[in-house]
């Protein structure tokens, strides 16, 4: 069973051992599989992910990433784990979010969590992060709400067709990327019905949008010298 592991801390101190390996079921499918050892009795536990219950039609072809989402001064330790699936019909990738109770060293699976992250195809640590900190900032009254620059930027690439495939694209948003803006990058996304390497994201063009005006300039006509022109709206 090919596996990756680390040691897990709080205060300084170990509190267990989580394993994200691979396993095979009683009809030799892959199955992907998480182990978690602790510190005080050694007790391990096995939870089965993809190829088992609620992911038994998906078949399992290895972990792609393991880490930790939740900021050091948590009460639980919360880790995310990306994988790499098949289904009869296309690759993807699967997201399982699981919590250590510090106190007591108990692993659990978030389901409620990985119900809502599990398919949304992330492929790398950093945005299973991200997505991780809007759901955990929500509540359920008030769902994570999408950035009013990023869906302005997303409805402008369906309505004019500037990405080959809208479907296959991600948005990585940055913040006061510079004074009064915002910039939305552009990249491909691989995996499920996407073509390509779910490892790579190759940017396609990047857009700046004024947070007060709305108005967006992007270099998607000049990517060699990195030009911004004016980039008109949806409607």
């Amino acid at each position: 069973m090919a596996k990756q592991s680390f040691e897990l801390y709080a205060d300084e101190k170990k509190i267990g051992t989580f394993i994200s390996g691979q396993g095979f079921s009683e009809q030799d499918t892959g199955i992907c599989l998480i182990g978690w050892a602790t510190v005080a009795d050694n007790f391990a536990v096995t939870i089965p992910t993809v190829g088992k219950d609620r992911w038994e039609a998906e078949t399992c072809n290895g972990t792609v990433a393991v880490g930790v989402l939740s900021p050091e001064e948590a009460e639980q330790v919360i880790i995310g784990v990306i994988y790499r699936a098949q289904s009869p019909n296309a690759s993807l990738m699967e997201s399982v979010i699981f919590a250590v109770d510090k106190q007591q060293q108990k692993l659990t699976l978030e389901q409620a969590l990985t119900e809502k992250i599990a398919s949304q195809g992330v492929s790398t640590l950093g945005s299973l992060r991200r997505l991780y900190q809007q759901y955990a900032n929500s509540s359920p009254e008030q769902p994570p709400v999408e950035d009013s620059s990023l869906l302005q930027v997303e409805e402008v690439i369906k309505a004019r067709k500037l990405a080959p495939d809208a479907a296959c694209v991600n948005y990585r948003l940055t913040k006061d990327a510079e004074p009064g803006l915002d910039l939305i990058e552009i990249v491909e996304k691989h995996g499920g019905d996407c073509p390509g390497d779910p490892e790579t994201q190759h940017r396609l063009f990047s857009v700046y949008v004024d947070q007060k005006t709305k108005e967006m300039i992007s270099d998607k006509d000049d990517l060699v010298e990195g030009n911004f022109t004016l980039l008109q709206p949806a409607k």
